[in-house]
């Protein structure tokens, strides 16, 4: 169902994030930036690219990963609103949930609200932040 709000806030938008995450107990730190499609009909399309790097032991070591993306969108009266987008890359899949507020009609501010790898939906622990900036 599309409401008004989605129909003002659907558009291209590129976006950029930073944050952290864990496995195995060892801390990451991750950086992106890609390209995001909103549709008015509440999915969205895209790609990103990140890279990750060990931030304590012996095993620092700089990871980079292109995604496709995919999902859904929904938005509030009020200028919030959540995301979940599907990051598929070569190798592995993820689910990651995001809350949004939109700061005028060109820009999204995001948080991580959850996260989880295929394929048995096992929790992926994360932070992260991000910002999204429309370009058409």
């Amino acid at each position: 169902m599309t409401n008004n709000a989605q129909s003002t806030l659907a558009g291209n938008y590129a976006h950029r994030f930073s944050g952290f995450s864990m496995d195995n107990d060892t801390p990451f730190y991750v950086v992106g930036v890609g390209l995001i499609q909103l549709k008015s009909d509440g999915t969205l399309s895209g790609r990103q690219k990140s890279s990750t790097t060990q931030i304590a032991g012996q095993g620092a070591s700089l990871m980079h990963a292109s995604f496709t993306l995919s999902g859904k969108w929904t938005d509030n009266a009020d200028g919030t609103g959540s995301v979940e987008i599907t990051f598929t890359s070569s190798n592995e899949t993820m689910t990651g949930t995001f809350d949004f507020v939109s700061a005028g009609s060109d820009r999204l501010w995001l948080i991580s609200s959850g996260a989880t790898l295929a394929p048995n939906n096992q929790a992926a622990d994360e932070v992260v932040t991000g910002e999204a900036v429309r370009i058409g």
